[in-house]
């Protein structure tokens, strides 16, 4: 079964979930496809990491094994990234299948200087990434802890049960 969805209704879920979080989330179809995003870029982090080739892979590859993951196991997911980031990923099921997936992320748990982030990461210094942009995507983030993840994580899985509608969610 596929996810059937509305825009626009979708659209006001995602852009309210963001402003009361501050955290990015996506929708995404039971093939791990992105349909639609609020806000619709990347972090600057995620942004600055991603234009190198060889890490935007690693990120690619992160993201499919967490959505396997989630698949296999048929409930939300919460994991690091790669590269020290939280992201969550929550099933959106009907019946017993899932049909597609919600994910929020990047999200800082733990403070980190850029200095420390390289000493963590030192790979990071030997790819085409501008580490002036890291290091001021770095500079000030907001630092998340563990409950306002896990309460996160909660509001996230009642958000397709509130809006479903017959043969729709959202």
């Amino acid at each position: 079964m596929d996810l059937i969805y509305s825009f626009n209704e979708i659209s006001h879920i995602l852009i309210d979930f963001e402003c009361i979080t501050k955290f990015r989330i996506g929708l995404f179809d039971n093939h791990f496809h992105e349909i639609l995003s609020y806000p619709s870029r990347l972090s600057n982090f995620c942004k600055t990491i991603r234009s190198d080739e060889s890490l935007n892979l690693q990120c690619q590859q992160c993201d499919y094994h967490s959505f396997q993951h989630c698949k296999s196991h048929g409930h939300s997911y919460v994991y690091q990234c790669h590269l020290g980031l939280t992201e969550i990923i929550v099933p959106i099921k009907t019946n017993s299948s899932i049909i597609g997936y919600l994910m929020c992320g990047q999200i800082f748990t733990q403070n980190i200087s850029y200095e420390n982030f390289i000493r963590q990461y030192p790979h990071i210094s030997s790819t085409s990434v501008d580490l002036k942009q890291l290091k001021s995507t770095l500079h000030n983030k907001k630092i998340v802890t563990k409950d306002i993840i896990a309460s996160t994580t909660r509001f996230m899985n009642i958000l397709h049960i509130t809006y479903h509608m017959p043969n729709t969610f959202f």
